[in-house]
């Protein structure tokens, strides 16, 4: 299975995963907030990212997890070759704009309810 954890309690993460249930068409990626239960099961605890990214029993995280993710994106696949940057250099900037999320984007008490037709590729708890 194939599961992007994200954090449900931010409006630029929800964004996200709003942008990319629309651009992955084969509909094979699910969702799951990464302050459930379903992500404590499978994650463990003290997961600090805003999104982490599964794939079989491989995990991901930080920018291995956003070019992983455009892998199941046909029309953004291209942007890929941005993995060729140094991860450093490509995670200080996940970084960046995870540390300043809330401040820029600000934060929500509860899941934006999912388009019709998205509903069951969101993994409740």
């Amino acid at each position: 299975m194939v599961v992007l954890f994200f954090d449900g309690e931010c409006i630029l993460c929800n964004g996200a995963v709003r942008w990319i249930l629309e651009r992955n068409t084969s509909g094979d990626i699910r969702f799951a907030s990464l302050q459930g239960n379903y992500a404590k099961k499978m994650l463990g605890y003290g997961v600090e990212d805003s999104m982490v990214f599964m794939e079989g029993d491989r995990v991901f995280t930080r920018s291995a997890a956003v070019f992983e993710i455009l892998r199941y994106l046909p029309a953004w696949r291209w942007m890929r070759v941005l993995r060729f940057i140094p991860r450093r250099i490509t995670d200080g900037i996940y970084k960046w704009i995870a540390r300043n999320r809330f401040r820029w984007f600000g934060k929500q008490e509860v899941c934006r309810v999912l388009p019709p037709g998205y509903s069951e590729r969101l993994i409740s708890d």
